[in-house]
């Protein structure tokens, strides 16, 4: 049997091993304690006012934080097993993960209210079109070239959009395409000088 306790539609964990400190405390303590649990578990702060409850609930705190955090890296995995055949086209996991970041945001974040920010897209809402036709021009021009596998093409994204962050996409496709046109095994963006 677990040790935890999980409603997958709500996220609220209990720890089993509590019962032993919850039979030993007075009635409305035993609620007190099942009642943070159950809110820390769904991100909410915990309303402690006992000196007693207080006292022990950091040790339940570091479980039910410990089990959220299992619980998100165990999600992560189903997610990436569920992808059919043709989803996975032959990536690891870990290159999985690379393409699709996801940051954990811990109970305490959640309740703190301060989650990780998204990266956010740079270019200007005007050229944002133009710059990922271009960079995505640029990419298939580059995949053709090097006859990639569609398992090396998906791979080639991120390390293009990180090019594009750098230098900018027109530098990215005339970098490409100077690669093309010399036979070049690697993509070189030479920087322009003043």
């Amino acid at each position: 049997m677990s040790r935890y306790e999980r409603k997958e539609k709500t996220g609220i964990v209990l720890p089993f091993d509590a019962l032993p400190a919850l039979l030993l405390l007075p009635a409305e303590e035993a609620k007190e304690l099942v009642v943070a649990m159950l809110q820390y578990g769904q991100g909410e702060p915990p309303q402690i006012t006992s000196p007693t409850v207080a006292s022990i609930w950091p040790t339940y705190q570091r479980r039910i934080a410990a089990d959220d955090y299992q619980y998100w890296k165990t999600s992560r995995t189903n997610a990436f097993n569920r992808l059919s055949k043709d989803e996975k086209a032959g990536l690891t996991r870990e290159q999985w993960e690379r393409l699709h970041p996801e940051e954990y945001v811990s109970l305490d974040e959640r309740i703190a209210g301060e989650p990780p920010e998204p990266p956010q897209d740079e270019a200007e809402p005007e050229e944002a079109q133009d710059t990922a036709d271009t960079l995505s021009a640029a990419l298939a021009r580059w995949i053709a070239y090097k006859e990639y596998t569609p398992e090396q093409a998906t791979l080639e994204r991120p390390r293009f959009e990180a090019l594009r962050r750098e230098h900018g996409a027109a530098a990215v496709a005339v970098a490409v395409d100077r690669a093309i046109s010399t036979n070049a095994k690697t993509i070189t963006i030479e920087e322009e000088t003043k």
